[in-house]
């Protein structure tokens, strides 16, 4: 129970922070999209796609070792270790990020023109390539607070600061009438000072807790042969999310990157219920895996699973019966090229996610090879399916890409835990939730046709959200989707906000 409660007071304050976050992003792309052409966005898009690749061999998976060893060694009392694990990882990643920086600075023409084709891109790529160490500091820095199981800190440098800041400059930029160059400026001194914030947080809230502590050594051995699969790993799930953007930018217009990236961020939330709960799940489930409670982490990982399965169903319905209107009311019709990409990037994050937290739950089984070499077997799916659909179908062929690779994924993983761990998240009861779905969205999708040609967009999505929640918590209810351990959490929720 009391990890459950620690699981559910971590991804509760994750979740809303995301939320948080995903406003100001959703403000942020507001703005920008009223100052930059879609084709000006997309350059930009895909400037910081290729920095997100090149970040893979600056992080080395390294900073993924954190959210599992810290809590092996906290548990144990070697806080010295902590210190030497952390430090290492700063040190040599740092180090990477000149190397691979110089590297890129030197290739950018011969990538903007030889490979994009894109000579505007060139200028943006050159001053791009300074966020690599930055970004690279703030991975370190976010995963040593879930490796302490404190996720508020991740909240607030990349969910409150860092949009923040980028709102400021992005205002700025706007009155002073600067377009693409001005905007790429403005991101690097908004990362600039969100590196210095995250640094500080470290120094005070980890850093200064260890001063005193002396360095013990560390298996280093143990470290790579867990780090090395999930560097290879890291390379393979970053270029299967950002493949179809690179494809999109190769054999079509920077306008459908741009317009690609907006329906991404549309569908986010529905991959932030996941996020939300995974990133304190793993150091937790990882901390019993160490006391040998399986049956324990069974029990957490089913109910995390029906968790975020009834509550991304809801925002499933949602960009369904609302997406095309919340496009023209965020970011103009300019970015409304094909509404049916929208409705298959949210199906196939939505689909994903019924399998519940599966690569986390390998992860902190130690089983890392295994987790690369299924995103090994989707990259080779993602990049077979890119090169036949989206130099035909664009837009609409790059969205079902990117909806297939997780589904792949996540029934992957899903296959390894059922068949190594017997966890298994499906129960008979998934069958009310279906049904309750259908139901409930057949109805309202009567109910928005026929109010949409008397309420204003905006009044109908606000009202029509209303309705649809209303509904679709009144039939968990009655059909007693929740359990008297769900209602025992209903209960903690309710207390800790105050009803």
């Amino acid at each position: 129970m009391n990890y459950l409660l620690k699981i559910l007071k971590e991804s509760g304050i994750n979740f809303f922070g995301s939320i948080i976050g995903m406003v100001l992003n959703y403000i942020l792309l507001m703005i920008l999209t009223r100052f930059l052409s879609p084709e000006e966005f997309g350059t930009f898009v895909l400037a910081q796609t290729v920095i997100n690749v090149s970040l893979i061999f600056v992080l080395l998976g390294m900073h993924k070792a954190l959210d599992r060893f810290i809590p092996f060694y906290n548990s144990s009392g070697n806080r010295g270790k902590i210190k030497t694990l952390i430090y290492s990882i700063v040190k040599w990643s740092l180090f990477l990020s000149i190397i691979i920086g110089s590297i890129f600075l030197l290739s950018s023409e011969y990538i903007s023109i030889s490979i994009f084709k894109k000579q505007m891109l060139i200028p943006v790529f050159k001053i791009m390539i300074l966020s690599i160490p930055m970004l690279a500091l703030i991975q370190i820095i976010v995963f040593s607070f879930i490796g302490f199981k404190e996720l508020r800190y991740q909240v607030y440098i990349q969910k409150f600061i860092f949009p923040l800041f980028q709102i400021i400059f992005a205002i700025i930029v706007f009155i002073l009438g600067f377009k693409l160059l001005g905007w790429v400026w403005a991101y690097i001194i908004s990362l600039a000072l969100t590196s210095f914030f995250a640094f500080i947080f470290l120094k005070k809230h980890i850093l200064n807790s260890l001063s005193n502590v002396s360095s013990e050594k560390i298996n280093f051995k143990e470290i790579i042969s867990y780090s090395w699969p999930l560097s290879v790993n890291s390379i393979l799930i970053l270029l299967t999310g950002q493949i179809s953007i690179l494809f999109l930018g190769y054999f079509r217009n920077s306008a459908e990157v741009g317009v690609f990236r907006i329906y991404m961020y549309l569908t986010f939330f529905i991959s932030l219920v996941m996020s939300s709960f995974a990133q304190i799940y793993k150091p937790v489930i990882s901390e019993l895996i160490a006391q040998k409670e399986l049956n324990e982490v069974r029990n957490i990982y089913k109910r995390i699973s029906k968790w975020i399965f009834l509550i991304n169903a809801l925002g499933f319905m949602i960009i369904l019966l609302f997406g095309v209107e919340i496009v023209k009311i965020l970011f103009t019709d300019k970015y409304l090229l094909a509404p049916l990409a929208l409705f298959i990037l949210a199906g196939g994050k939505f689909i994903n996610s019924c399998f519940g937290p599966e690569g986390m739950t390998l992860e902190a089984f130690g089983n890392t090879k295994l987790s690369m070499l299924n995103s090994l077997i989707i990259l080779w799916i993602n990049f077979i399916l890119s090169y036949m659909l989206i130099p035909r179908y664009g837009l609409i062929g790059a969205s079902i890409v990117a909806s297939i690779s997780p589904i792949i994924g996540g029934l992957c993983g899903f296959i390894e835990i059922l068949w190594l761990y017997r966890l298994n998240p499906f129960r008979p009861e998934y069958f009310k939730y279906i049904l309750g779905m259908l139901s409930i969205g057949w109805g309202m999708y009567l109910f928005v046709n026929f109010c949409n040609k008397i309420f204003p967009p905006l009044i109908l999505i606000i009202v029509g959200t209303f309705i649809l929640t209303f509904l679709y918590i009144g039939y968990l209810y009655k059909f007693k989707i929740f359990d008297k351990k769900d209602h025992e959490f209903i209960k903690y929720i309710k207390y800790k906000i105050g009803f």
